[in-house]
């Protein structure tokens, strides 16, 4: 965070859990090679773009504005987003099976303008970063709190839920970072060290 922070001249806080990313697809897929063609979509960001091409599907950038109408015409097949939102933009209505792929975890944070942060006396900087990893903290338990309630409401809705095959995901991806995204692979051999 603190290296965005003084690259954006931004201070940046209170990192918390926003939800694992899943699929809501009018086509079920458990395998990569189900995956090949679908016409997803995904937020404009080169990693989401490349992930699925990768994969072979046909990546869609698409505001989330725009999804529900683009599922039910047809425009994509599926789309990518946490569960949470998924549900509560009313994509199982038009497309039915809960792929939990949780492909991704992204944070939410909070963010101020960092001259603007550092006019406040210390005292003060000190309580809104402290107020910021309060709220982070309620934020992230309530996250993972929900996501089951969630769960329930797509089965309940009577949506199929799938569980993809995520050793056989992981395997395509082999080698992905280093060639697509080489300034990463440090932070990936990080996270991989975390037990």
């Amino acid at each position: 965070m603190e290296k965005v922070g003084e690259e954006s001249n931004i201070k940046v806080m209170g990192a918390m859990y926003r939800g694992g990313r899943i699929v809501t697809s009018k086509k079920p897929f458990t395998t990569p090679e189900e995956v090949k063609g679908l016409k997803i979509r995904v937020p404009a960001i080169e990693m989401y773009l490349e992930t699925w091409k990768e994969l072979g599907a046909s990546p869609t950038p698409m505001g989330i504005t725009e999804i529900y109408t683009g599922l039910q015409q047809g425009t994509v097949d599926a789309q990518e987003n946490p569960m949470t939102n998924s549900y509560d933009f009313g994509f199982p209505e038009v497309a039915p099976y809960l792929i939990v792929t949780n492909h991704s975890y992204n944070p939410s944070v909070f963010m101020m303008d960092r001259k603007k942060f550092g006019e406040f006396p210390e005292d003060i900087q000190k309580l809104i970063e402290e107020a910021a990893q309060d709220a982070a903290d309620y934020r992230s338990q309530y996250v993972v709190d929900i996501e089951e309630d969630y769960l329930q409401k797509y089965i309940d809705d009577g949506r199929e839920v799938i569980y993809p095959d995520n050793e056989a995901f992981e395997q395509v991806f082999d080698g992905f970072i280093e060639e697509k995204f080489p300034y990463l692979v440090d932070y990936v051999e990080r996270i991989k060290a975390v037990e």
